[in-house]
């Protein structure tokens, strides 16, 4: 992995075509590649943890509260993420590893339908929690180390990215390494919020016609904080890194999603706690009415 990065250099095409498009209220600048149009920000982990320091000191009792309350707060969008597995694989004879398993809701919904499960979670705060609650043990190996292309590696029926790509420094060579980890015919999910949507849409035209001043949504779907968002993805992006990685018939379409309660959002967007609460019931109220369609699900496999 890099650890010095000139992002004029597209981190998806490789040209040196890529420019600074949007100053984020961050201090991030989100890079436009006249290229290819990928977008991204300027801020790799990598680079922020030299020498093995991580930003992982936090309170067991805080993260089991984040994962309670924010991270795993929506049980049905775990259910959907079992029921689209099945929907491509018998779980019961399959061994299927989670990319990021945050709180381990997910990989302990499909052991239940009889899945060998493996996970991969960077943060000991929520691999102990996932040990405790679960009883699952997950590895920290990211997929990019050379143990997965080891002999003694296991390959799999199914790898999960949910919420993941938008995160990684190179999610190139991370959808290449989930690519080599599989069996053949083996299935890449994933989810991811979508480029060509309202949201992000909506973000550029508010920072255009206030002259950078107001970056609105753009400020909410990136974040230069640890592991934060660092690119999104285009569907038409997302088919072509999944073809160059070697994936076939894919399956992609956009759907209405949030990860986090309605609150985290609007806090993010007002950077206000009371203004944000004040708003729940009108924000349930509109996406109730009209589910704009934010994030896209995929299905690819290997051939």
């Amino acid at each position: 992995m890099e650890r010095d990065y000139d992002f004029r250099r597209c981190k998806f095409c490789n040209s040196p075509d890529a420019a600074p498009a949007y100053r984020l209220g961050s201090g991030a600048t989100v890079f436009r590649c006249a290229a290819c149009n990928s977008h991204y920000i300027d801020v790799l982990d990598c680079n922020r943890y030299r020498g093995g320091r991580q930003p992982h000191d936090e309170d067991e009792q805080v993260v089991a509260a984040y994962i309670q309350q924010q991270l795993q707060h929506n049980r049905s969008r775990f259910q959907s993420q079992v029921a689209l597995t099945a929907k491509h694989l018998c779980l019961s004879q399959s061994t299927c590893l989670d990319v990021g398993a945050g709180g381990g809701l997910f990989m302990s919904m499909l052991r239940d339908r009889g899945a060998q499960v493996y996970g991969i979670e960077p943060n000991p705060a929520r691999r102990k929690y996932i040990a405790t609650t679960y009883g699952i043990e997950v590895t920290d190996r990211l997929l990019d180390n050379p143990w997965w292309n080891g002999a003694d590696a296991p390959k799999f029926d199914a790898v999960t990215l949910w919420d993941v790509i938008e995160h990684v420094d190179f999610p190139v060579l991370t959808l290449e390494c989930a690519y080599r980890t599989l069996k053949p015919g083996g299935i890449l999910f994933l989810d991811t919020p979508t480029r060509d949507g309202c949201y992000y849409r909506t973000g550029e035209l508010a920072y255009v016609f206030t002259g950078g001043r107001q970056a609105g949504f753009l400020n909410v779907i990136y974040s230069s904080s640890p592991y934060g968002h660092k690119q999104i993805f285009t569907t038409a992006q997302m088919r072509d890194c999944l073809r160059r990685a070697g994936f076939r018939d894919l399956i992609i379409r956009k759907v209405h999603e949030l990860s986090f309660p309605y609150v985290f959002y609007l806090n993010k967007l007002f950077r206000s706690a009371a203004v944000a609460r004040a708003l729940v019931p009108f924000a349930k109220a509109f996406f109730s009415v009209v589910p704009i369609r934010n994030k896209m699900i995929v299905v690819a496999r290997k051939p």
